[in-house]
């Protein structure tokens, strides 16, 4: 009963096996972005060992080693993060089945501790902003393209790609739409709350622009999805619509003379950010981007521009006449 409720099976025995029950289990869920993380994580533990990995292989002297071994080879901190916590989930999935003991947790305090992302902040300015906003493409429609989608995401309180992309027209109530993050849509299953926000006039005029003239309820707003796709066919579709935007979005801020990257994460962020100089209340923040909770919010709210930070900066010579 037990393996039924949980979704796994009593074949279980050593980690590839459970890697590839729950991937199983995430891709019967429509996880698939989550799953494609997990085969990543075992096939990039597979190249540092071997496929045949059991669990006591894996030490902290093991997972010292596979984070100098990621290092030396040019991949980042963050990648190393995100596949280590996908292997802590299936060392958690092995002591809750009891494939292994508590005792055999190689992850935490004064054992192995996963390193924490680089976590560079990727927010623009309000004058980059400006200068996207504005940005004449002439008969680059390409990058108009792009540069609508990306404006779209940022004026919708930084909407994540995937969600623009399955936006429907059901969504819409007059000047605001309702979603539901497909990040946080199966994680949060019992307590889905739909973000609200608000369609600025220049929201509704993109979606004049770009969106499909069939606006019946079922109808997606924006031609990248059709209906009746498989999950699998969607996250292609899902992923091109990104890299064509990152693609054209980073043409755009070179021309521009924009020094950050700007790609489609970099809407969220800077809608996040942008609001906290503006005084915005950080509980705002975290409903609007859809975080359960307020420290993953903190975690994308960049830190001051350098314009601040030279403001600031005057104070430490601002002695007053009467200092002896």
């Amino acid at each position: 009963f037990e393996e039924r409720l949980n979704g796994f099976t009593a074949s279980l025995t050593n980690v590839k096996s459970v890697y590839d029950e729950n991937i199983a289990k995430l891709k019967k869920n429509d996880q698939i972005g989550s799953a494609d993380s997990y085969r990543y994580s075992f096939k990039s533990l597979s190249n540092y060992s071997n496929e045949n990995l059991e669990f006591e292989d894996i030490t902290v002297d093991y997972l010292e080693g596979y984070e100098r071994w990621m290092t030396q080879n040019n991949k980042s901190i963050t990648t190393v993060g995100i596949f280590l916590r996908c292997l802590r989930t299936v060392f958690n999935i092995a002591i809750t089945e009891q494939i292994i003991s508590s005792e055999s947790y190689p992850f935490g305090k004064r054992k192995y501790v996963i390193p924490a992302s680089n976590n560079i902040k990727k927010a623009l300015s309000i004058n980059d902003i400006k200068l996207i906003i504005s940005y004449d493409s002439g008969s680059q429609l390409a990058e108009s393209i792009a540069r609508d989608y990306w404006v779209f995401s940022y004026l919708s309180h930084g909407l994540n790609f995937k969600d623009v992309a399955k936006l429907k027209y059901k969504n819409i109530d007059g000047d605001t739409f309702n979603v539901i993050r497909s990040k946080t849509s199966n994680a949060t299953k019992n307590n889905q709350k739909p973000i609200s926000i608000p369609l600025l006039p220049e929201s509704l005029q993109i979606i004049e622009r770009l969106g499909n003239k069939d606006k019946s309820r079922e109808n997606y707003v924006f031609p990248i999805l059709k209906p009746k796709l498989s999950v699998i066919d969607q996250e292609k579709l899902i992923k091109q619509f990104i890299k064509n935007t990152n693609k054209y979005m980073d043409r755009i801020g070179q021309k521009l003379g924009i020094k950050t990257k700007i790609t489609t994460y970099v809407a969220r962020h800077s809608f996040a950010t942008i609001m906290k100089f503006n005084d915005t209340p950080t509980s705002f923040i975290q409903e609007q981007l859809g975080h359960t909770s307020i420290e993953t919010t903190e975690s994308y709210l960049a830190g001051f521009d350098l314009d601040t930070k030279r403001e600031y900066s005057k104070n430490l010579l601002s002695f007053s006449d009467d200092t002896k």
